[in-house]
């Protein structure tokens, strides 16, 4: 509980509202798939987002001790490379 308080303090998310599940619903058709690949459109975070550092701590997370958020991390974890803000929302939603 100590590591979990202290990723949430320093992604600034601990007073964030908590949800019952890790992740959005992800949709059969292509277009409205929340997790699908950056188009052309969509504005790429560059290294002043702490997108990787998140995904590694939630990865320790994910591995040590909350079994339940496997998942979500490894599929949020896809998107290293070109991560957008559909995929920094999705971060945030597993911190919640």
């Amino acid at each position: 509980s100590a590591y979990i308080k202290k990723i949430l303090e320093k992604f600034n998310m601990k007073d964030s509202y908590p949800t019952r599940t890790p992740m959005v619903v992800r949709s059969l058709i292509v277009e409205n798939d929340p997790f699908k690949a950056w188009e052309d459109n969509e504005k790429l975070f560059g290294p002043e987002c702490p997108y990787l550092s998140a995904i590694g701590g939630l990865m320790y997370l994910a591995n040590s001790t909350r079994l339940d958020i496997v998942f979500a991390v490894n599929l949020i974890a896809r998107f290293n490379s070109f991560p957008t803000e559909r995929h920094w929302s999705g971060v945030k939603k597993i911190f919640r």
